[in-house]
């Protein structure tokens, strides 16, 4: 686990620069001006840190037509992008953004009780703080996940206390981590790491 600076994008730059160009030709044809968390999903808050270290973990898996869940997906350009890596992927929202992706290959589901086969990739960005009990939704994307599956996580950890992940349920996420996921190390110039089957990093 490890805490990483929201100036530290740039390590990431050359992914970004794809993402943001993918993002600029997507918004011509995809308008979120609806969209009740941002309009730009990529340069919103931390995403542009987020996105890019999620697309480059799963390139780093350096396979084709990997099972992919978007755990909390909302709407974002993110999906579209990876399925143009030749990869299959599956929403998740418990918001109905079903029609956002109507008439496209990426499936979208409100409940993972749909979702009957194993996903080789699970990512959730900034997404588990908002939840109720982020230790059992982590334990609900463990049980889809294939044997050698990776699960990628970002998450904020609250110091105000109005959050999910306070400090104290910090400590209850971090031993579950330890007790169901192994560490491997990732990106060598990023002082972050890799759990497997699950990447985290804390902004």
């Amino acid at each position: 686990m490890r805490f990483l600076r929201k100036n530290d994008y740039s390590l990431l730059g050359d992914t970004f620069k794809k993402a943001s160009e993918f993002q600029q030709d997507f918004l011509k044809d995809n308008k979120l001006s609806d969209y009740s968390w941002s309009s730009n999903p990529l340069h919103q808050w931390s995403r542009y840190f987020e996105y890019p270290f999620v697309i480059n973990a799963i390139d780093s898996v350096n396979k084709k037509n990997l099972s992919i869940l978007d755990y909390g997906a909302g709407k974002t350009f993110l999906p579209f992008f990876l399925l143009q890596k030749k990869h299959d992927v599956i929403c998740y929202d418990v918001v109905d953004y079903s029609d956002y992706y109507e008439n496209t290959p990426i499936g979208f589901t409100k409940s993972l009780k749909t979702i009957d086969k194993k996903i080789d990739v699970a990512y959730s960005v900034s997404v588990l703080e908002h939840t109720e009990d982020p230790v059992a939704e982590i334990s609900n994307i463990y049980n889809l996940l294939a044997d050698d599956g990776i699960f990628i996580m970002t998450f904020d950890v609250d110091c105000r206390g109005d959050l999910s992940i306070s400090l104290d349920n910090l400590q209850k996420v971090t031993i579950f981590l330890n007790d169901h996921f192994d560490e491997i190390s990732y990106f060598k110039d990023i002082d972050v790491s890799i759990y497997f089957p699950f990447l985290l990093t804390i902004l």
